[in-house]
C-alpha cells in the first residue's frame, strides 16, 4: 500500500503483485479514524509492506508536514505490525495534477507514484 499524507487527505494506492504497479485507490480525511481504517484495509487486501512519502526540501531536510508524519508512520507500523518504508517524494502531487484525471484524485495518484518508485527499486526476478 502506498501513502500519500496530508495534514487533511491522504492518498492511497495499491499495487497488483503480478504486474508490480501501482494503482490510485482512495482519498480519504485524516481524522481519528484513519489509523484504524488502514489497519483494516491492510487485512482485507493482504498488505505486506506500506510505503509513504517522505517530506525532505532540496538540501535533505525534513520539510515542516515530516513533524506529523514520523508519528503517524510510528503508529501505523505499531497498530498494523507491518513495516512502514519511507519513500522520498517530489513533487508526486505537482505530478498527478499533470495526470489526465478528475482533481479529486490528485492524492491518490501521487499516493501511487511513490508506490511505484519503491516497486521500481525492488529487484526485479529474472524470468529466463
Amino acid at each position: 500500500m502506498g501513502i500519500d499524507y496530508g495534514a487533511k487527505r491522504i492518498g492511497l494506492a495499491f499495487a497488483d503483485e503480478d504486474t508490480k504497479i501501482a494503482t490510485p485507490f482512495a482519498t480519504i480525511r485524516n481524522d481519528s479514524s484513519v489509523i484504524p481504517g488502514l489497519v483494516d484495509l491492510c487485512e482485507e487486501r493482504g498488505v505486506e509492506v506500506i510505503v509513504l512519502g517522505e517530506s525532505k526540501d532540496f538540501s535533505g531536510e525534513d520539510n515542516p508536514i515530516m513533524q506529523q508524519i514520523r508519528p503517524f508512520k510510528k503508529a501505523l507500523e505499531e497498530r498494523s505490525g507491518r513495516p512502514v518504508e519511507f519513500v522520498p517524494e517530489f513533487y508526486t502531487s505537482v505530478e498527478a495534477r499533470q495526470q489526465p484525471a478528475p482533481a479529486h484524485t490528485v492524492d491518490g495518484s501521487a499516493a501511487a507514484i511513490i508506490l511505484q518508485s519503491y516497486l521500481d527499486e525492488l529487484p526485479h526476478e529474472d524470468t529466463n
